[in-house]
């Protein structure tokens, strides 16, 4: 259910990515031949309000398809007639429809609150912790011991649970990096000043509860401090892409769903979260001034700009092309990096 949901959400998103496209499109009286949901081969599809609305049988997302987007069209409502400006606010339209639903999505996770789970903020050295994995970041999705099971509880629950099971085997099973895994361990009767019985310092991550508009405002400041992590993020990724383990911190669809998918498990408003991080992270992508994505036409439009005339057509299109064909490949590797973590 909670994977259904994940794919749906990252549905949704393309949809919406692609919706700003077509919104500021029509705004400036550019003519949008075709609003796809999915992709081809066509299953459904209707003219309304001159544009062709159609339902594909490929589920991954969707497109739409706007007049003269790859130039060679001289009617006055093509994509290539309008004025530099408005091409990109029609390219841009789709990124800052990501921003707008990721900071939907965070405020939703505020306005609605969620119960606090239990994380491990740090695992102190030569403990029961450490000697049994745990890690910093583990998210505890259950505790047990031969006679108690404890699921999802918070840092107090997780706490009182080891000091009721001093001297006793327990299990522990967390949220890794989109893993589940289990240790086995015996929390320490007499544990040294400021270690606890297993040796870790825990908290709770959640959301209190805000009002609507704080909770529109805290939504607002989330989505700033993950745009920034992200940029910051793959300003690091690309200075770093040829070193060994380059991709190791690096998720791809396969990953992304499972990662959301154990988050689910805490509760529906750590998915809203995910989806909502993705949606940012779409937006930034989209954003990188590399062939075959937005960021990649814009660039194209303001050397137009520099030099009064445009690209050829040809030239663009090549380039999209073997831009296109380079994020492919990116993708194939971080998905087999996905499935191979996965066993």
């Amino acid at each position: 259910m909670i994977t259904t949901l994940v794919i749906i959400g990252l549905v949704f998103l393309i949809l919406v990515h692609e919706f700003g496209h077509f919104i500021v499109a029509r705004f400036f009286h550019v003519r949008v031949e075709e609003f796809g949901i999915g992709y081809p081969p066509r299953v459904w599809s209707k003219m309304k309000g001159g544009v062709l609305w159609s339902i594909n049988a490929l589920p991954f997302g969707g497109f739409v398809k706007i007049l003269g987007e790859d130039g060679g069209e001289n009617d006055p409502q093509s994509f290539s007639r309008q004025k530099i400006w408005k091409r990109i606010m029609i390219l841009c339209a789709g990124i800052c429809m990501n921003m707008i639903a990721g900071w939907i999505f965070f405020s939703g996770v505020y306005i609605t609150g969620s119960p606090a789970r239990a994380i491990i903020m740090e695992v102190k050295e030569n403990t029961p912790a450490s000697i049994a994995g745990l890690k910093n970041g583990d998210i505890v999705i259950a505790v047990s011991s031969p006679t108690e099971l404890l699921k999802i509880p918070n840092a107090d629950e997780f706490t009182s649970f080891t000091k009721r099971s001093v001297e006793k085997a327990i299990t522990i099973e967390v949220s890794r990096s989109g893993r589940t895994e289990s240790v086995s361990l015996i929390p320490r009767e007499h544990p040294p000043e400021g270690e606890g019985a297993l040796g870790v310092v825990i908290t709770n991550a959640g959301f209190e509860k805000h009002s609507f508009f704080s909770g529109l405002w805290q939504g607002f400041l989330t989505t700033i401090d993950v745009t920034i992590a992200i940029i910051l993020g793959l300003v690091s990724f690309f200075a770093n892409l040829f070193s060994p383990g380059a991709f190791d911190s690096v998720a791809g669809p396969v990953g992304v769903v499972k990662i959301a998918a154990d988050m689910g498990k805490l509760g529906l408003a750590y998915v809203f979260q995910i989806i909502g991080l993705i949606s940012i992270n779409l937006a930034i992508l989209n954003l990188v001034p590399f062939p075959a994505l937005d960021g990649g036409r814009v660039l194209f439009l303001i050397i137009e700009k520099f030099r009064g005339r445009a690209v050829s057509p040809k030239v663009e299109q090549t380039v999209n092309m073997v831009g296109f064909l380079a994020l492919i490949v990116l993708m194939i590797v971080v998905t087999f990096k996905d499935v191979s973590r996965l066993f």
